[in-house]
C-alpha cells in the first residue's frame, strides 16, 4: 500500500502528480524522505533494498500504476545504488522511471557513467534542508 497523502497539500502539482518509491537500507533516511514527500502531497512507497525494490516496481508496471521517479541511496550493501540504477535502466519493462541517487556529501562512486542515466544526484544533506 503506498504511502502519502490521498488530499493535495500546499505542494507543486507537478510534484503531487507523480509516484515516488524511495530505496534505502536506513530506516531514518527513508522515514525522512517519506516525510518530505509527505509534506508535499506526494504518493510514495518505500523499500529497504535494491531487490525489493525491483519487486515494487515490476509490480506496479504488472499493475498499471508504474513509479514515475525512484529516490535511491547510493552506498546500499549487496546492490548498491548504482547498480541498482544500471539495473533499472537495462530492463525495458521499467527504465522509464526517473532516478535521483542520494549520496553522502563528498562520495563519489565509480567513473560517473551511471549519472548519465539519472535525473539528479541529491546529497543526504538535502534531506535535512527540506525537511525543516
Amino acid at each position: 500500500q503506498p504511502h502519502g497523502s490521498q488530499k493535495k497539500k500546499a505542494g507543486t502539482p507537478a510534484l503531487q502528480s507523480k509516484r515516488y518509491l524511495v530505496v534505502d537500507d536506513n530506516e531514518t533516511n527513508r522515514r525522512v524522505l517519506g516525510e518530505m514527500l509527505r509534506s508535499w502531497g506526494c504518493c510514495f512507497d518505500e523499500a529497504p533494498d535494491a531487490r525489493t525494490a525491483l519487486d515494487i516496481l515490476h509490480r506496479a508496471v504488472r499493475e498499471g500504476a508504474p513509479f514515475d521517479v525512484a529516490i535511491l541511496d547510493m552506498a546500499m550493501p549487496g546492490m548498491d545504488g548504482e547498480a541498482l540504477a544500471r539495473t533499472i535502466k537495462g530492463d525495458p519493462a521499467i527504465r522509464s522511471t526517473l532516478l535521483i541517487l542520494l549520496t553522502s556529501m563528498g562520495t563519489t562512486h565509480g567513473d560517473g557513467e551511471v549519472l548519465l542515466t539519472c535525473s539528479g544526484l541529491w546529497p543526504k544533506s538535502f534531506m535535512i534542508w527540506n525537511s525543516c
